[in-house]
């Protein structure tokens, strides 16, 4: 058994604990695979893409009713908030997931079986959503026959949410060696490339029914893929820390588990508070983005021009893709540059989001604060200030995964991405109730404050590289890291 090395305090579990023995995958130099070979790292590029996949899809299957409403509300008859509930399933069923996921993940086999049950999840969502279409009109419109359809397959996608958010950490650290883990967690959590696909897909079909037969005959692609050939973990791991649990752990023991981490680890308390206020309060935003670029204070002035809103679809579709380039750049420069300096990174990331959401306010609402009226604004610097914010925000999210893994060893990764996705859920689902009954400046103001808390929390926030120990420790016995 390994002992995880540490030079602050006992371990979370010690690997003596009858109830939680873990299992060391320390490889040999007589291992007959080093993973360098050509197979080996094709493999392991091939499991973070059908990964990747995955994530991305499930996130355009949540947000194909919302990418264009009013064709769902004609077609389905069925309410503005309506359609939103069916968004929302996406964040209730997350939270309820997790402790599940976090369970699943710790297994020998749980990255495997991760990938497996969110390609069915899906793909038998997407197939229960092709159901009302059919029905004829008068049975598909405003009728429960029509409707619980389309709940059933949104749930069934949601669950598959937390199976796949909770799960890059762990991919990066049982497929990847520790100079590519940031950078692979970035990849594995880029599901925001789903929702850029779906701002065009949505309104580039003229039929839901064909909308929905597309993202049905999408689900099956990873879905054979996963089933086809999905290996349960490298021959031989690409570091000394991978460690998987072997007797299983039921929910309640993930939330004692969860609870001794935050009493032995106070600074896990902080990450999970910077996740919330800094992640899911800014998701939330995102989320009356379009309400917001609709509201734009047109009041022009010689350095203020008027906001053109048929340009909302193209600030929200720049604003994702600069949220993906943004975790991965993010990742390189945790691995490269800041690989025991997580802490400064983001201390810097969030104060710099601060300021970048406070200039895009000011050119949203001329009068958020008595000199916003005098901020220039025209269509290219709202793209930018929209595309910065989000770029320089969602870098922060794969450094806070990889932080708290750091933080947790030797838990799973599983279990310490499942604290971090849960703050930033529990936050998110909060606020999606609040924000009917909260103007749009006070939900601006929010996003701001909060932003602005993140890097004053993280000043109480206590860095510790238990894994990078450990790895440094065993790298004498060790083959060596991949490259």
């Amino acid at each position: 058994m390994m002992s995880p090395v540490s030079d602050e305090g006992s371990p979370l579990l010690r690997d003596d604990s009858p109830a939680h023995r873990w299992l060391s995958l320390t490889p040999t130099a007589s291992s007959p695979d080093d993973g360098s070979t050509l197979g080996a790292v094709l493999t392991r590029w091939y499991i973070l893409l059908v990964f990747f996949v995955l994530t991305a899809n499930q996130c355009l299957f949540w947000f194909t009713f919302s990418s264009n409403p009013a064709k769902v509300s004609a077609f389905y008859g069925i309410s503005d908030g309506e359609i939103d509930q069916l968004l929302n399933w996406g964040p209730i069923t997350f939270v309820l997931a997790v402790p599940f996921v976090s369970f699943m993940l710790a297994r020998t086999n749980g990255l495997q079986r991760a990938m497996r049950l969110a390609a069915v999840l899906s793909a038998l969502g997407c197939v229960i959503r092709l159901i009302p279409c059919f029905m004829s009109s008068e049975q598909r419109k405003g009728t429960w026959a029509g409707r619980i359809p389309l709940h059933v397959g949104q749930i069934l996608n949601g669950i598959a949410g937390p199976v796949l958010i909770a799960a890059p950490s762990r991919l990066s650290a049982v497929w990847f060696p520790p100079p590519l883990r940031a950078r692979v967690t970035a990849i594995a959590n880029s599901s925001l490339f789903g929702a850029a696909i779906g701002f065009y897909l949505g309104p580039a079909i003229a039929q839901i029914e064909t909308l929905l037969i597309i993202t049905a005959a999408m689900s099956a692609v990873p879905l054979l893929a996963v089933w086809l050939y999905c290996p349960i973990a490298p021959r031989t791991p690409p570091s000394a820390a991978v460690v998987m649990e072997d007797e299983p752990i039921g929910g309640w023991a993930f939330v004692v588990g969860a609870a001794t981490t935050v009493a032995e680890r106070p600074s896990m308390l902080v990450l999970m508070a910077v996740t919330g206020a800094g992640v899911g309060v800014y998701d939330a935003w995102i989320g009356v983005l379009p309400q917001i670029l609709d509201n734009v204070s047109n009041a022009t002035s010689p350095h203020r021009d008027s906001w053109d809103q048929s340009m909302n679809g193209t600030c929200g579709m720049v604003h994702t893709g600069a949220c993906i380039v943004g975790m991965w750049v993010a990742g390189g420069l945790a691995d490269r540059v800041f690989r025991r300096r997580f802490k400064t990174l983001l201390i810097g990331l969030f104060v710099i989001a601060t300021a970048l959401f406070f200039w895009v306010i000011c050119m949203f609402d001329g009068s958020v604060v008595p000199f916003a009226s005098e901020v220039p604004r025209s269509t290219p610097l709202v793209f930018a200030g929209v595309a910065l914010v989000g770029f320089v925000r969602s870098a922060a999210v794969p450094v806070l995964y990889e932080s708290a893994a750091e933080l947790t060893y030797p838990l799973p990764e599983g279990t310490s991405a499942g604290l971090v996705v849960i703050a930033e859920h529990v936050t998110l689902l909060s606020l999606l109730f609040a924000l009917p009954h909260m103007s749009l400046r006070l939900v601006n103001l929010l996003c701001l404050c909060c932003l602005g808390a993140c890097p004053l929390v993280l000043v109480l926030f206590r860095s510790r590289y238990l894994r990078l120990d450990a790895e440094e420790a065993a790298r004498p016995k060790h083959c060596g890291d991949i490259n």
